[in-house]
């Protein structure tokens, strides 16, 4: 499957159903001028090269997408400086590749984070470093609040 990203594409969404291998998409994905919101659900790999930059991306959503690694996920939050609301969905069914989650935007308004409950025995993490966050949710795998 092939996914060319023209210009002045402002919102993006994809939505996979797909049990097979992760889709891998487009490296022009990570460097559009013009993005201003995207949605990635399913099965993808979002395998995020050096030197990305979105810099008018404000909203972002991830659902039970695949990261290629650690630096893959750092490396998506830290291309977006204007980023304001973030959904993230972490499927518990779904090796994400993270383990230590990590959310630093300072430009963050908005955190949605639901799914892979961390237990006794689990080595991952959730860590929030956003100076100006506004609404933040944090939600197990069955929807139910973490924040008391």
């Amino acid at each position: 499957m092939m996914l060319m990203l023209h210009r002045c594409v402002r919102t993006l969404k994809f939505m996979l159903n797909w049990n097979n291998e992760p889709i891998i998409m487009p490296k022009s994905l990570y460097t559009s001028k013009t993005l201003r919101k995207l949605v990635l659900r399913g099965k993808i790999l979002v395998d995020v090269p050096c030197g990305v930059y979105l810099p008018s991306l404000y909203q972002l959503n991830l659902s039970s997408v695949v990261y290629k690694d650690q630096d893959s996920h750092d490396r998506l939050l830290s291309s977006c400086p204007v980023l304001k609301d973030l959904y993230v969905c972490r499927a518990d069914d779904v090796d994400d590749n993270v383990r230590q989650f990590t959310v630093k935007v300072p430009s963050l308004l908005s955190l949605v984070y639901l799914g892979t409950f961390f237990r006794k025995d689990d080595d991952g993490s959730l860590v929030i470093d956003t100076p100006d966050l506004t609404r933040l949710e944090i939600m197990d795998g069955f929807g139910h609040s973490l924040l008391y």
